[in-house]
């Protein structure tokens, strides 16, 4: 599956309504935590995002939708690994 595939997938995987609202309510904890230097509200919005994606994962997805997740994983754990590296150092953490 080329890059442009893969990218295509992770998007239509978030279109969930529970993964979307999630995320609505988790991203600014992270941002307010990444600011405040609050590790717990950091913690508090990744356990939310994590949430919606399990929910995805074993209630809405059928087969095929399980399997381009388990294809896309990679790249979505490697880019938001890039991204919270780049926002902590854009934040002053390091």
């Amino acid at each position: 599956m080329t890059l442009r595939e893969q990218l295509s997938h992770l998007f239509a995987l978030h279109t969930g309504p529970l993964t979307l609202t999630l995320h609505l309510v988790s991203l600014p904890l992270i941002f307010a935590g990444l600011g405040l230097h609050r590790v717990s509200l950091i913690v508090l919005g990744g356990v939310l995002e994590l949430i919606g994606h399990i929910y995805d994962y074993t209630r809405r997805f059928d087969r095929e939708q399980r399997r381009k997740a388990r294809i896309v994983l990679p790249l979505q754990l490697g880019a938001t690994v890039a991204t919270f590296v780049l926002l902590l150092k854009l934040f002053r953490w390091f």
